[in-house]
């Protein structure tokens, strides 16, 4: 008998668990699932927020990291709903091997292991435990998604090449999402697989669809995932973003595990069949021009009446509309986000730029959002300073007067105005003097 303890959770996973439960609407169980987390984690962050008077999402985004986590950790939470309370799991192999004999049934095994444990689960954890248990280890599942559910994402292996005009040539990435319901393919082509291109991808997606699905699911490329892993994937800051902006959740496919991503497999199969296959032969001066003929070949594919049922992808399409959320009014704007130690003169460094921070942060870790116009800089969850991104390729340095300390103030005041007024009042020739030595600098 094994003994599982409640592990302690960092605020990330905790912010995430509070908006899949209040922004999402998802149940326990699902949330679990989504995070990689038990659902008696779940259910422990839940009742210490309902504990602590936290009923909606908008109450976490204004609290502070410290102060959510002093909410929560004050809260007070009864010792008979505590659910990080340890409990005793059963050998799963043991038990999937006894209900192999006959005449021995579900509820004598789970029998036994009340009468086995100091400190049992109920009965519906060990029979929905013992069922993933046994799928894992027997059967392959055939998954069945619910309208507006999942929508699964990739790129294509095979790429596109169009003629530049100059004598060379580019080849452009073949990105492919499908729906998990309908199978409604949207495609399409972009420059690299970087980020800021995963991201228009993404928006573009959405536009087709007219709404976005409850999770996405993407493959462990680098745009979209940090560090793979089966339970805890870091996914890259701006996709989590994203997905944020667009009250979605993202579940990366597990690492060489296919059948978690079978829908798009097959659809970017359709695609290299029916779309690039057709366009081999063709040649192409622009990228414009190339979508233009893939939109039309696209559209094509999705109105192509299915196999062994009714319909077409389109027609499937509109029984899950409604399912989808609305799209937010603006779109999300693709940004990069880092992680810098503030310097000793209070600045960090963007792309070979430096910009202010509160001279308290000094040697700190901050977070640090960098958009086209405008760089962000976070502490401990709350903005501390915004600048206009420095375009002008003589200036390195953007201070705020604010940031500095009180000693920087005053040397700080000392403009050329104020030393020529300054030495005005020791003559005529004190202000030449002064004013000679600076323009001479």
């Amino acid at each position: 008998m094994k003994r599982n303890q409640g592990v302690k959770l960092c605020m990330k996973w905790k912010r995430e668990i509070l908006r899949h439960h209040f922004q999402l609407k998802m149940g326990n169980n699902e949330i679990a699932r989504i995070l990689g987390k038990s659902p008696s984690t779940v259910s422990g962050v839940l009742t210490k927020a309902k504990s602590a008077g936290i009923d909606s999402f908008q109450m976490v985004e204004i609290l502070q990291d410290r102060e959510l986590e002093n909410a929560l950790e004050t809260a007070k939470v009864s010792e008979e709903t505590n659910p990080c309370e340890e409990f005793d799991i059963p050998d799963w192999e043991s038990v999937l091997r006894e209900s192999r004999k006959k005449g021995v049934t579900i509820f004598l095994l789970y029998q036994e292991y009340c009468q086995e444990a100091s400190n049992p689960r109920g009965k519906t954890w060990f029979y929905t435990e013992l069922k993933r248990f046994r799928q894992a280890k027997e059967a392959r599942m055939s998954f069945s998604y619910q309208p507006g559910e999942r929508l699964f994402v990739d790129f294509s292996g095979l790429k596109l090449r169009i003629n530049t005009g100059d004598g060379g040539h580019q080849d452009l990435e073949v990105f492919v999402a499908v729906s998990g319901y309908s199978d409604l393919i949207y495609a399409d082509l972009c420059d690299s697989q970087a980020v800021p291109d995963w991201i228009e991808m993404h928006n573009n997606c959405f536009e087709y669809f007219g709404g976005v699905p409850r999770i996405i699911v993407p493959d462990n490329l680098k745009s979209a995932v940090n560090k793979s892993c089966r339970y805890e994937p870091d996914i890259n800051p701006t996709y989590r973003q994203l997905a944020e902006h667009y009250s979605c959740a993202i579940i990366p496919a597990r690492v060489k595990k296919a059948r978690d991503k079978a829908r798009v497999e097959k659809a970017v199969q359709s695609v290299q069949r029916q779309i690039l296959a057709v366009m081999r032969n063709l040649e192409f001066f622009s990228k414009q021009e190339a979508r233009k003929e893939f939109f039309r070949l696209l559209q094509e594919l999705n109105q192509k009446p299915f196999q062994k049922e009714e319909g077409c992808r389109f027609s499937k399409f509109e029984e899950e509309k409604e399912s989808l959320t609305p799209l937010p009014e603006n779109k999300f704007r693709v940004c990069e986000t880092k992680e810098l130690k503030v310097a000793f003169d209070y600045h960090i460094a963007v792309d070979k730029k430096r910009y202010s921070v509160p001279y308290q942060l000094l040697h700190k870790q901050v977070m640090v959002r960098i958009e086209k116009r405008i760089i962000e800089i976070f502490y401990d969850g709350e903005r501390v300073a915004l600048h206009q991104r420095i375009q002008d390729p003589k200036i390195k340095f953007s201070t705020i007067y604010e940031h500095m300390p009180s000693h920087h103030k005053a040397y700080a005041e000392w403009n050329p105005g104020r030393i020529i007024n300054w030495a005005n009042q020791y003559g005529a020739g004190v202000k030449k003097f002064a004013g000679e030595l600076l323009a001479s600098m």
